[in-house]
């Protein structure tokens, strides 16, 4: 059985106008902050060029990213699997704006299966799919849910996160 929860879209086939989103302007998006170790590992970045984004004012050169959270759907309820994935999207746009770096025309959808235990550790999270976007930002995103504790849910779940990663209009 599929949940849908926090409130999100239902999982219900829509039509593609429905969730089509405006193209959005790097005005609009906040600044992304890039000093984050956890991070740059995943990029292999050194702490030279760590320093270099540093003295850069932390804009890495090239195109800006942004990335879109889809519903999030359980397999069993958690309370604040929305919000926890919320919260995360900061980390995961630093993951795809130094993904970016690597590769600038890297982009496309990824579904992320997180694994939350009963204690509401996130205690695996692998790509489900992937169209387009760069193993690194895959890895860095997956280390990213690691991160996160759950409310305890009554059984071990499975969330299913999609995301959708596009480089702004400038």
């Amino acid at each position: 059985m599929l949940l849908v929860v926090g409130g999100c879209r239902s999982s219900a086939p829509s039509s593609p106008e429905a969730s089509v989103e405006p193209p959005l302007r790097t005005s609009e998006i906040p600044p992304v902050d890039l000093a984050d170790a956890e991070v740059d590992a995943a990029f292999d970045i050194t702490p030279a060029q760590a320093a270099s984004f540093e003295a850069l004012g932390r804009k890495i050169p090239g195109p800006t990213g942004n990335v879109r959270i889809g519903a999030v759907s359980s397999t069993v309820p958690i309370a604040n699997a929305s919000a926890k994935v919320a919260a995360l999207r900061p980390r995961i746009r630093a993951c795809y704006q130094k993904g970016l770096y690597v590769d600038p025309f890297n982009h496309g959808d990824v579904v992320m299966n997180v694994k939350v235990s009963t204690a509401g550790a996130a205690v695996e999270a692998t790509p489900a799919s992937n169209t387009g976007v760069h193993p690194q930002v895959v890895a860095c995103v997956a280390a990213s849910f690691r991160l996160v504790t759950f409310d305890a849910p009554k059984a071990e779940a499975t969330l299913t996160v999609p995301l959708t990663f596009v480089e702004v209009d400038k």
